[in-house]
């Protein structure tokens, strides 16, 4: 992609099993602790990142580190946007598509 260029994508959304997944996550981590506890048990992490958030992250990250902004489109506070957020705060610039 040459410089000067925007690609528009449209998100996929939620399904119902990612909705699913995200409570059982919140309630484990409720109940366990985060990551780093887990390691200091000598616990195994499993990962159930699904492979397109993967993918949206590690792109973040590579575009960050080519020196590129990245235009996130989304709302500011919703899960995923912060999640692609935490990985180049400061390379991404996240606008809203507007209402609706």
């Amino acid at each position: 992609m040459s410089e000067g260029n925007v690609v528009l994508a449209q998100p996929p959304g939620f399904c119902a099993g990612v909705r699913r997944a995200m409570g059982i996550v919140e309630r484990a981590l409720d109940l366990h602790g985060v990551r780093s506890a887990a390691a200091g048990r000598q616990l195994e992490v499993i990962d159930a990142t699904r492979p397109l958030v993967s993918k949206v992250h590690q792109r973040a990250v590579r575009f960050a580190r080519d020196g590129r902004t990245i235009l996130l489109v989304g709302h500011e506070g919703h899960e995923e946007v912060e999640g692609v957020l935490g990985e180049a705060p400061d390379r991404i610039v996240v606008t809203s598509k507007g209402p609706g």
